[in-house]
């Protein structure tokens, strides 16, 4: 399950990086009027699919991290020194965010939840919702890259 979280977070990371470079570079091309050789409606669309697509992905990173505590998988650094055998399943759910990859995952989890709200109601304010989806993912990257980084450093 270790890899299958580390995996999905490196989805999350790459599609994160591609919704803040595609966006940016739609709305350069609205904003400015060049040609492009794609329309920059249609770029813009593959990024927000790509934000929800990373929503799922980082979704799956929090899931396999919430059942490697539930299932005591100790082979993992950050479940051996936040979790036991004896805790209580509460306590268990709470190892989430106990420590600071936990809660780096919770908050990045957070953050990608808002914007896939934010991209399903795209429709209200298109020009508006393309510069908040670029700037989440902006902000979205960064934890992806501060997790990976994270836990490249960590001993299993």
């Amino acid at each position: 399950m270790a890899a299958f979280g580390s995996f999905a977070l490196l989805i999350a990371l790459a599609l994160a990086a591609y919704n803040l470079l595609a966006g940016a570079v739609a709305l350069r091309l609205l904003a400015t009027g060049q040609p492009a050789r794609i329309s920059p409606e249609r770029l813009a669309d593959t990024a927000r699919r790509a934000g929800i697509v990373g929503f799922a992905a980082i979704s799956a990173a929090a899931f396999a991290l919430v059942w490697s505590v539930f299932t005591n998988d100790f082979s993992i650094t950050y479940i051996m020194e936040h979790s036991n055998r004896a805790l209580p399943a509460p306590y268990k759910f709470s190892a989430l965010w106990s420590g600071q990859e936990g809660s780096l995952v919770l908050w990045a989890w957070l953050l990608a939840a808002y914007g896939f709200v934010l991209r399903l109601t795209h429709k209200t304010d298109v020009k508006l919702y393309a510069y908040a989806g670029a700037i989440l993912a902006g902000f979205s990257s960064f934890f992806f890259w501060s997790l990976i980084l994270r836990l490249r450093r960590s001993p299993c």
